[in-house]
C-alpha cells in the first residue's frame, strides 16, 4: 500500500466519523429540544382545559420577540459594532423573563 492509498483511507475514515458525530449530535439536540417543548405544552395543559386557545396565544406571544429581536439586534450592531452588546441585551431580556416567570407563574387552573 502506498502513501496516497493510506491518505485516502484516512480521509474516508475521518469523513465517516464526522458524519456519525454529526448525526449523534443532531439526535441529542433534537431530544433536548423535544424535552423543552414537552415542558411548555405540559404547563399550558395544566393551567387550562382549553389547551388549544392557550397554546395559540402563547405561540403568538412567543413569535413577536423573534421578529422584533432580529431588528433590534441589527440596530444595536450597526450603531455600536459590538456583538457583545447584542448578547448582553439578549441575556438581560432572558433574565427579566426568568424573574417575571418566578414571580407570577402558578399552577392554578385559569379556565374551566
Amino acid at each position: 500500500m502506498n502513501k496516497s492509498e493510506n491518505e485516502s483511507k484516512y480521509w474516508v475514515a475521518c469523513g465517516a466519523l464526522w458524519v456519525a458525530f454529526s448525526i449523534l449530535l443532531g439526535a441529542a439536540g433534537k431530544h433536548i429540544l423535544m424535552a423543552d417543548c414537552a415542558e411548555i405544552r405540559a404547563e399550558n395543559l395544566n393551567t387550562a382545559s382549553q389547551f388549544g386557545m392557550i397554546m395559540g396565544l402563547s405561540n403568538t406571544a412567543a413569535t413577536i420577540p423573534g421578529i422584533i429581536g432580529v431588528y433590534i439586534s441589527g440596530v444595536i450592531l450597526e450603531s455600536t459594532g459590538s456583538w457583545a452588546l447584542v448578547f448582553q441585551t439578549a441575556a438581560g431580556v432572558l433574565a427579566f423573563g426568568l424573574v417575571f416567570y418566578l414571580i407570577f407563574a402558578s399552577s392554578k387552573k385559569l379556565f374551566d
